[in-house]
């Protein structure tokens, strides 16, 4: 057993599920019984530090999972154990209800490390690229959307990131300087893609997350070049222009053969805001799909980090700490925190200077310890070239070396020390 298997093996906690009225003051709340949207706490955890605390757990919730140490009298769950599910959760049959239900499995999905699954990935990642690349052709020359093929090539990435997230991500920030709309849209599909793997989404359900997000901004074919190539601000008559992409896509997605309302809800509802900042419709809060919701927040994100003609893009960390600052008003604060939980403090891609000075690229996340990701070195202390690559696992290194012999002092900027990220292959 290697030393990150161990590490991950001894930080693994049981859990018991303890009624609410069973809860006291004190106790870590790990998992709650329903869809974290519809409480006021963050799904990943929480400690009851106050009666009002309590009052609330029980006023949302029926039971809980805490730690068994801190549960005495209740067994541990087992892998595999079936848990009781409250009368009020929301049925089975409402579209998009399983989208945020709580996670049956104590631990992350096993998963193919990311050099093993990079010779799986680099096909079908090729596959789906071109395949988007000529749907979105298709209906920019008038010919409407061709979304026969789409499925099929979509499949196989959503298989891929169920065994290893990191190869597709990785993968997806090797962008050609040309097509910024299809290619956007692949890569927003494969964070959400992502995102529902640690949210832990159904199939049909993760799927259909998919196809969404590669149609989403179909519609923007039916704009005029000069206004999508723009380096400028919009005027008011172009911004109004650019927003008609929504109703155009839909339109373009009702000829393209039959889609699910999940999908079309991806399509109308990207853009719409948590606060009503949004449009077409200004919707607020949960009149928003939550898919929509998904496809809105990743769409920002990546936004972010793609270059535009009109700004440089953000270091990937820079864009979380946006989306942090924007939580509870443009975005649900317990979304962004699921979507940080699912990309990592340093999402794979990123530039990153170790305490050692050399510098690096994060390749892997280590699902256990977020702030020891597996880093592909590019730079020595000096930050001159290495002659080869090498990888370095900060989990392994510290459980071999010391907590403090090895770790990331500082993200960087894309571009600082001469390296862009997006020109590296593993």
């Amino acid at each position: 057993m290697s030393a990150q298997q161990q590490q991950s093996d001894s930080e693994r906690i049981d859990l018991a599920q303890v009624p609410a009225n069973e809860l006291r003051v004190g106790m870590y709340v790990a998992e709650l019984d329903r869809p974290w949207l519809e409480t006021p706490f963050l799904f990943q955890g929480f400690r009851i530090d106050s009666e009002a605390d309590l009052a609330q757990v029980r006023e949302h919730c029926a039971w809980a999972l805490v730690p068994a140490h801190e549960a005495p009298g209740f067994a541990p769950l087992r892998d595999g154990a079936s848990l009781s599910t409250p009368e009020t959760q929301t049925p089975p049959d409402d579209p998009g209800s399983d989208l945020f239900s709580v996670r049956r499995s104590r631990s992350a999905p096993p998963q193919l490390p990311v050099e093993d699954e990079l010779e799986l990935a680099e096909p079908a990642h090729g596959r789906l690229r071109s395949v988007v690349h000529d749907i979105y052709e298709s209906a920019r020359a008038g010919r409407g959307l061709k979304i026969d093929h789409l499925e099929a090539a979509a499949l196989p990435v959503v298989d891929s990131i169920g065994r290893n997230p990191d190869a597709m991500v990785w993968l997806s920030r090797l962008r050609s300087r040309d097509d910024y709309t299809s290619q956007h849209a692949v890569c927003c599909a494969i964070m959400a893609a992502g995102l529902g793997r640690h949210l832990g989404l159904a199939r049909p359900a993760l799927e259909a997350l998919t196809m969404g997000m590669l149609v989403m901004d179909v519609g923007k074919t039916a704009l005029p070049d000069t206004l999508l190539e723009r380096n400028e601000t919009f005027d008011e008559t172009q911004r109004e222009l650019f927003r008609t992409h929504v109703k155009k896509g839909l339109k373009l997605l009702d000829g393209g053969g039959q889609v699910g309302d999940q999908v079309r809800a991806i399509v109308a509802g990207h853009h719409e805001r948590r606060d009503g900042s949004g449009y077409p419709l200004g919707l607020q809060g949960e009149r928003i799909s939550p898919f929509a919701r998904i496809a809105g927040l990743v769409d920002a994100y990546d936004a972010m980090i793609s270059d535009r003609s009109y700004r440089p893009r953000y270091a990937a960390h820079d864009a979380l700490l946006e989306l942090s600052r924007q939580r509870d008003r443009t975005f649900d604060a317990a979304l962004v925190e699921q979507f940080i939980q699912s990309v990592g403090i340093y999402p794979t891609g990123s530039l990153v200077e170790l305490s050692s000075g050399e510098v690096g690229i994060v390749i892997e996340q280590n699902r256990v310890r977020r702030l020891r990701p597996k880093i592909m070195l590019v730079l020595d202390a000096d930050k001159k070239p290495l002659p080869r690559f090498t990888s370095v696992d900060l989990m392994v290194e510290n459980d071999l070396h010391g907590e403090a012999r090895l770790q990331i002092s500082t993200p960087l900027k894309p571009g600082e020390y001469g390296i862009d990220p997006e020109e590296f292959y593993l």
